[in-house]
């Protein structure tokens, strides 16, 4: 049950100018990897403040991403960032709700990322809370963005989740057998689909140290490394390790050195 409801003053127009993109170098055999790089720039067109995603999935073969409410000229320069992939553009009257629905959920999530908010399960929680606040309850909020009438609108449910820090060795326990789990499944030892496994939900949560930044590899995140034995793409790394999906696929690979292991003070 929605206890809260936050809808705008002013109702979308019936119809929204704006532009679908191509990208017709981004080919790949897998459409729900292609979509997976189509998530990543949009969420970093989100994050410059445009309202974008990707396109819905009857449109899936002629178009990528949408943009709405953008002029000419910034969307030529924006998109100039990924002329390696050679996009093609069309100017459009968008009056299709799914497609701004999609848009209106990208920017309320982006907005709650910008302003402290982390996402765990369906809810939010304030990442200051469970930093500063040593109690288990924390407050978290499930929010639904929604078109009501045209309205733009917000459903938030206020809640609580428990959270308990865990000891170091209960966590290595964890981490290793999820690893292991992981490893079987890639096998084709364990069907991914047994509803069995929606039993063990661990989520083991990276930690964070300071480090020296040396520079650049020269490599993307979707390049495939050497991780723990194994060949994995850095992002595919972060998503099965630790359920993150934070790193896009075009993200350049950097070299730190661990200032912890070094002694350095960097205060």
């Amino acid at each position: 049950m929605y206890l809260n409801l936050y809808s705008l003053r002013i109702p979308v127009p019936e119809v929204v100018r704006g532009y679908y993109v191509r990208f017709e170098k981004l080919t790949m055999k897998e459409q729900s990897e292609r979509r997976r790089i189509l998530q990543g720039i949009t969420r970093r067109l989100n994050n410059m403040g445009y309202d974008a995603s990707v396109v819905t999935q009857d449109l899936f073969d002629q178009y990528d991403i949408v943009i709405l409410n953008i002029r000419r000229d910034r969307i030529l320069k924006i998109i100039s960032n990924y002329n390696d992939l050679r996009p093609k553009i069309e100017e459009v009257e968008i009056n299709r709700k799914e497609i701004l629905k999609e848009a209106w959920e990208n920017k309320v999530r982006e907005y709650l990322r910008k302003n402290g908010f982390l996402k765990i399960g369906d809810r939010y929680v304030s990442k200051e809370d469970i930093r500063k606040n040593k109690d288990c309850y924390k407050m978290s909020y499930e929010v639904q963005a929604v078109f009501i009438d045209a309205f733009p609108s917000l459903f938030i449910d206020p809640r609580a989740k428990i959270m308990i820090p865990l000891e170091k060795e209960k966590i290595d326990v964890a981490s290793s057998l999820r690893d292991e789990l992981r490893k079987q499944i890639k096998k084709g030892e364990i069907d991914p689909s047994n509803p069995r496994l929606n039993d063990i939900r661990v989520r083991i949560l990276p930690k964070w140290t300071v480090g020296i930044l040396l520079g650049r590899t020269g490599k993307k995140a979707d390049n495939e490394f050497d991780i723990d034995g194994e060949n994995c793409k850095m992002t595919d790394y972060w998503k099965e390790k630790y359920d993150i999906d934070f790193v896009k696929p075009d993200d350049e690979v950097a070299t730190v050195e661990n200032s912890n292991a070094k002694g350095y003070n960097l205060d």
